[in-house]
């Protein structure tokens, strides 16, 4: 009769079926994960260019504060100056959040693009929590 010790050692010479099987799953995920990882630092390369895209004296809308012109603009943030003065909104959220509209249809177009990128960058990090669950389990096994 083998004991556990030497059960082990047999099956660490000449791995059973489900070892295999587990190995050639943990290789397929780490596979997936790397993939996804790749997506994702493509699509924030991406995001980011659009991020930076350059708005200064693009004429804005905001529901309250009416028609105003984008006269500056860095990293983060751009200033916005309306009739009654200036005022700074964050870039893009500003546009995305709708706070402002510009009337110029290709920052639209930057804007939907920049919500679609968010849309797949948030799948892909789902995508890529659910992997490492499952790498986790494989291992613990």
């Amino acid at each position: 009769m083998l004991t556990r010790t030497k059960a082990k050692a047999a099956s660490a010479k000449n791995p059973t079926a489900s070892e295999l099987l587990r190995a050639g799953k943990l290789e397929s995920y780490r596979l997936l994960l790397a993939q996804a990882e790749e997506k994702c630092v493509a699509l924030e390369k991406r995001q980011d260019e659009l991020k930076n895209v350059n708005v200064i004296g693009l004429t804005v809308i905001h529901k309250v504060f009416g028609v105003g012109t984008v006269t500056e603009q860095n990293d983060a943030t751009i200033s916005v100056a309306f009739s009654f003065g200036s005022k700074r909104f964050l870039m893009p959220s500003a546009f995305i959040q709708g706070f402002l509209k510009a009337e110029d249809t290709a920052m639209d177009n930057v804007v939907f693009q920049l919500n679609d990128l968010a849309k797949q960058i948030k799948a892909v990090q789902d995508s890529i929590s659910a992997v490492n669950a499952s790498i986790k389990v494989l291992e613990s096994k």
